[in-house]
Protein backbone atom coordinates (compact mmCIF):
# COMPACT_ATOMS: atom_id res chain seq x y z
CA UNK A 1 0.00 0.00 0.00
CA UNK A 2 2.77 2.83 0.68
CA UNK A 3 4.48 1.75 -2.82
CA UNK A 4 0.91 2.52 -4.50
CA UNK A 5 0.85 5.78 -2.54
CA UNK A 6 4.62 6.75 -2.88
CA UNK A 7 4.07 6.18 -6.21
CA UNK A 8 1.23 8.33 -6.55
CA UNK A 9 2.78 11.07 -4.86
CA UNK A 10 5.51 10.79 -7.61
CA UNK A 11 2.89 10.47 -10.15
CA UNK A 12 1.01 13.72 -9.26
CA UNK A 13 4.63 15.97 -8.52
CA UNK A 14 6.01 14.77 -11.69
CA UNK A 15 2.77 16.16 -13.74
CA UNK A 16 2.82 19.40 -11.78
CA UNK A 17 6.32 19.83 -12.04
CA UNK A 18 6.81 19.62 -15.73
CA UNK A 19 3.74 21.88 -15.99
CA UNK A 20 4.87 24.58 -13.91
CA UNK A 21 5.26 27.40 -16.64
CA UNK A 22 3.08 25.80 -19.36
CA UNK A 23 0.65 28.13 -19.64
CA UNK A 24 -0.09 31.83 -21.06
CA UNK A 25 -0.83 34.55 -19.27
CA UNK A 26 -4.42 33.77 -18.87
CA UNK A 27 -3.30 30.99 -17.57
CA UNK A 28 -4.58 28.41 -20.61
CA UNK A 29 -3.07 26.36 -22.94
CA UNK A 30 -1.83 27.54 -26.21
CA UNK A 31 -4.70 26.58 -28.69
CA UNK A 32 -6.44 28.56 -32.01
CA UNK A 33 -8.00 30.66 -29.88
CA UNK A 34 -5.30 32.31 -27.72
CA UNK A 35 -3.95 35.42 -28.21
CA UNK A 36 -0.37 35.40 -28.48
CA UNK A 37 1.72 38.56 -30.33
CA UNK A 38 4.15 37.67 -32.66
CA UNK A 39 5.26 41.31 -32.51
CA UNK A 40 5.05 43.98 -29.69
CA UNK A 41 6.91 46.87 -28.68
CA UNK A 42 9.54 45.68 -26.49
CA UNK A 43 10.08 41.94 -27.97
CA UNK A 44 11.43 39.02 -25.62
CA UNK A 45 14.92 39.24 -24.49
CA UNK A 46 17.15 36.25 -24.22
CA UNK A 47 19.56 36.02 -21.22
CA UNK A 48 22.36 35.60 -23.47
CA UNK A 49 23.50 36.84 -26.56
CA UNK A 50 22.65 35.13 -29.98
CA UNK A 51 26.64 34.68 -31.04
CA UNK A 52 26.92 32.91 -27.39
CA UNK A 53 23.90 30.97 -27.80
CA UNK A 54 25.50 29.65 -31.50
CA UNK A 55 28.52 29.27 -30.08
CA UNK A 56 27.01 27.16 -27.18
CA UNK A 57 24.66 25.45 -29.74
CA UNK A 58 27.90 24.56 -31.96
CA UNK A 59 29.90 22.46 -28.76
CA UNK A 60 26.52 20.91 -27.96
CA UNK A 61 25.39 19.77 -31.43
CA UNK A 62 27.07 17.22 -33.78
CA UNK A 63 26.47 18.19 -37.49
CA UNK A 64 27.49 15.46 -39.17
CA UNK A 65 25.38 12.94 -36.36
CA UNK A 66 21.88 14.83 -37.38
CA UNK A 67 23.27 14.65 -41.17
CA UNK A 68 23.49 18.44 -41.07
CA UNK A 69 24.97 19.83 -43.97
CA UNK A 70 25.52 23.17 -45.77
CA UNK A 71 22.53 25.41 -47.05
CA UNK A 72 20.51 23.14 -44.53
CA UNK A 73 17.68 25.49 -43.37
CA UNK A 74 15.11 25.01 -40.55
CA UNK A 75 13.20 26.99 -37.26
CA UNK A 76 12.33 26.95 -33.63
CA UNK A 77 9.06 28.09 -32.57
CA UNK A 78 8.16 29.08 -29.59
CA UNK A 79 6.36 31.22 -27.02
CA UNK A 80 7.95 33.53 -24.21
CA UNK A 81 4.45 34.17 -21.78
CA UNK A 82 3.83 37.09 -19.68
CA UNK A 83 6.00 36.02 -16.81
CA UNK A 84 9.28 35.14 -19.09
CA UNK A 85 8.42 31.30 -19.14
CA UNK A 86 9.50 29.76 -22.43
CA UNK A 87 7.64 26.74 -23.88
CA UNK A 88 5.80 25.43 -26.29
CA UNK A 89 9.01 24.21 -28.49
CA UNK A 90 8.69 22.99 -32.24
CA UNK A 91 11.27 22.24 -34.68
CA UNK A 92 9.75 22.98 -38.05
CA UNK A 93 11.46 22.11 -41.50
CA UNK A 94 13.37 19.27 -39.65
CA UNK A 95 11.65 16.18 -38.90
CA UNK A 96 14.32 14.81 -36.66
CA UNK A 97 12.81 14.04 -32.59
CA UNK A 98 16.40 13.77 -31.88
CA UNK A 99 17.93 17.48 -32.75
CA UNK A 100 14.36 18.59 -31.15
CA UNK A 101 14.64 17.56 -28.11
CA UNK A 102 18.57 18.58 -28.31
CA UNK A 103 17.83 22.06 -29.17
CA UNK A 104 14.92 22.54 -26.89
CA UNK A 105 16.85 21.17 -24.07
CA UNK A 106 19.62 23.80 -24.77
CA UNK A 107 16.69 26.39 -25.09
CA UNK A 108 14.99 25.64 -21.84
CA UNK A 109 18.54 24.62 -19.60
CA UNK A 110 20.49 28.02 -20.81
CA UNK A 111 18.01 30.78 -21.77
CA UNK A 112 15.74 32.66 -19.51
CA UNK A 113 13.93 35.42 -21.21
CA UNK A 114 12.60 39.00 -20.87
CA UNK A 115 8.54 38.94 -20.97
CA UNK A 116 7.53 41.10 -24.32
CA UNK A 117 5.28 43.88 -23.75
CA UNK A 118 3.06 46.43 -25.01
CA UNK A 119 3.08 50.12 -23.74
CA UNK A 120 -0.36 52.04 -23.01
CA UNK A 121 -0.78 55.42 -21.35
CA UNK A 122 -3.38 55.67 -18.29
CA UNK A 123 -4.02 58.56 -16.65
CA UNK A 124 -1.24 60.42 -18.13
CA UNK A 125 1.54 57.42 -17.22
CA UNK A 126 3.03 55.31 -18.94
CA UNK A 127 2.41 51.55 -18.20
CA UNK A 128 3.91 48.36 -19.52
CA UNK A 129 1.48 45.62 -20.28
CA UNK A 130 3.70 41.93 -20.49
CA UNK A 131 2.02 39.86 -23.46
CA UNK A 132 2.56 36.36 -24.59
CA UNK A 133 4.95 36.49 -27.56
CA UNK A 134 5.59 33.61 -30.35
CA UNK A 135 9.32 33.68 -31.33
CA UNK A 136 10.88 32.22 -34.36
CA UNK A 137 14.69 31.58 -34.35
CA UNK A 138 15.88 30.90 -37.60
CA UNK A 139 18.96 28.28 -38.43
CA UNK A 140 21.11 27.96 -41.54
CA UNK A 141 24.46 25.45 -41.91
CA UNK A 142 27.11 27.49 -43.12
CA UNK A 143 30.65 25.60 -43.82
CA UNK A 144 30.01 23.85 -41.11
CA UNK A 145 28.89 25.86 -38.41
CA UNK A 146 25.29 26.55 -37.37
CA UNK A 147 24.51 29.90 -37.46
CA UNK A 148 20.93 31.85 -35.80
CA UNK A 149 19.92 34.32 -38.53
CA UNK A 150 18.79 37.79 -37.71
CA UNK A 151 18.19 41.70 -39.17
CA UNK A 152 18.98 40.98 -43.30
CA UNK A 153 20.11 37.67 -42.63
CA UNK A 154 16.73 36.54 -42.67
CA UNK A 155 16.04 37.73 -46.00
CA UNK A 156 16.41 36.22 -49.06
CA UNK A 157 19.20 37.94 -51.10
CA UNK A 158 18.51 37.73 -55.05
CA UNK A 159 21.76 37.66 -57.11
CA UNK A 160 21.87 40.73 -59.39
CA UNK A 161 24.27 41.24 -62.79
CA UNK A 162 24.73 45.17 -60.85
CA UNK A 163 28.04 43.96 -59.09
CA UNK A 164 29.35 42.02 -62.24
CA UNK A 165 32.69 43.61 -63.94
CA UNK A 166 32.02 44.58 -67.44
Amino acid sequence: MLKIILASIWFIFSVFTSLKGQTLCDGSLPDSTSQIFVVVESMPIPSIPIKQMESQLNHTISLVKFNLNDGTRFFLSFIVNCKGEAFHYILLRNDNKELESVITEYFTSNINWTAGSIFRTKNGKRIELPKDVQLIYSFRIDDGVLNILEGDELKHKKKTNRNRKK
